[in-house]
Formats: structure tokens, C-alpha cells, sequence
């Protein structure tokens, strides 16, 4: 598998409720990235909610600071 070259850090980030790509999915991509990070978020869908931005946010600059 092609994701298995990539060597960029990597954050997967997954809702458990997501009905079109399933929590599975991003645990196989975490799995085949080297030193990927996966987060994986309950009652998250597919779509991006208002209420779930600032979580999204604040695990986005916490990946960068940890990357940086």
C-alpha cells in the first residue's frame, strides 16, 4: 500500500459514527502511515458540525505543537 512511503506526520482524525468512511477505515490508515496518530471521535458523522470545531481545533494545533 502506497500510504506506507509517506513519511510526513500524520493525524487521522475519524468520527465512530461516520456512515461513509467507518472508524475501521481510519484505523487501517493509521496502521499503514508510519508514526500516524489516529483520533477517533464518538457521535461524530460525516459532516463537520459547529459544535464539534472547536474540538477539532484545539486536536489540530495539539498535533502541531507536538510536531513543531
Amino acid at each position: 500500500m502506497r500510504l506506507s512511503t509517506l513519511n510526513v506526520p500524520t493525524l487521522v482524525m475519524n468520527g465512530r459514527d461516520d456512515p461513509l468512511i467507518p472508524f475501521a477505515a481510519g484505523e487501517g490508515c493509521t496502521r499503514s502511515i508510519p508514526g500516524a496518530k489516529l483520533l477517533l471521535i464518538d457521535g461524530w458523522g460525516h459532516n463537520i458540525p459547529p459544535l464539534i470545531e472547536p474540538l477539532l481545533a484545539r486536536e489540530v494545533a495539539t498535533f502541531f505543537d507536538e510536531i513543531a
